[in-house]
């Protein structure tokens, strides 16, 4: 039996999605849910070092050292 998609939170749908890869059923939810709420940021040129700060690359290591 199925969990109601529904009713899960987003982080809740997503990890079941990455625990069951095969079920469709659930991604399809997943994938519906996030289209339905974008939220897009966009930046300006002139913000270029806030978007390398928000890479996952420089989450654990510094450009610097």
């Amino acid at each position: 039996m199925k969990p109601d998609f529904n009713v899960m939170s987003k982080a809740e749908l997503r990890s079941y999605v990455l625990m069951h890869r095969e079920d469709t059923e659930a991604f399809q939810a997943l994938a519906d849910r996030i289209y339905a709420n974008p939220n897009p940021h966009w930046y300006q040129p002139e913000e270029t070092e806030k978007i390398v700060d928000l890479l996952p690359s420089n989450k654990s290591t510094n450009i610097d050292n």
